[in-house]
């Protein structure tokens, strides 16, 4: 009887000592949020992203002043993250390019679009400085006004066309953004742009 008692009682606090190992080892909750957020993983509830570049195709070349601003919708806790908000855009073209026939010297737009953003998490190693590929697509109103090519005076009032825009955006550890893809010139036609920005 005694020996049973002595191997049940080691038994016991070799169990003891066991579970309260496996305690030490197991994160909770709490300590795994926090070590998610040292790691810089837990994504941003909401970004701004100011950025700038240039723009070619119906005009030889237009300069572009983008500002996307979006709110976290869905993170899949695969290192995805979706984001919806706004597309805010200055672009101004001074060469006519194909338009000259129509008398226009100088074009400025001003876009604005509801924007949606995924982000992917870079999991390549051969790109280390990659945090996320991005994918994107925008859609909206195009307010511009056109310049008279023999005045110089900006005639015709504010004209409106569609936005829209597509493409997919580089952003680096360093939060500095590679972006492009092809958006709408004058409401019509395509435009292909690079712009460089970062985000906040």
């Amino acid at each position: 009887m005694k020996k049973k008692v002595i191997f049940l009682a080691i038994m016991l606090v070799f169990g003891l000592l066991g579970a309260e190992e496996m305690q030490k080892e197991t994160p909770s909750p709490d300590t795994e949020t926090a070590t998610v957020e040292k790691n810089g993983e837990k994504p941003k509830f909401f970004y701004i992203q100011p950025a700038l570049g240039l723009s070619s195709g119906f005009m030889e070349f237009s300069v572009m002043a983008d500002i996307d601003a979006g709110f976290l919708v869905k993170h899949t806790g695969k290192g995805s993250n979706i984001y919806l908000g706004l597309d805010l855009d200055f672009r101004y073209s001074p060469i006519p390019g194909v338009f000259e026939e129509e008398e226009i010297r100088n074009i400025l737009e001003f876009p604005i679009q509801a924007n949606l953003t995924i982000d992917f998490k870079n999991r390549n190693r051969l790109a280390p400085h990659i945090a996320f590929i991005s994918v994107w697509g925008s859609l909206g109103i195009n307010l511009f006004i056109e310049q008279d090519n023999y005045d110089y005076v900006y005639t015709g009032g504010l004209k409106e066309g569609v936005a829209w825009g597509t493409g997919f955006s580089i952003l680096f550890k360093s939060n500095m953004v590679f972006k492009t893809g092809i958006s709408a010139f004058r409401g019509r036609y395509p435009q292909v742009f690079l712009l460089i920005g970062y985000r906040f």
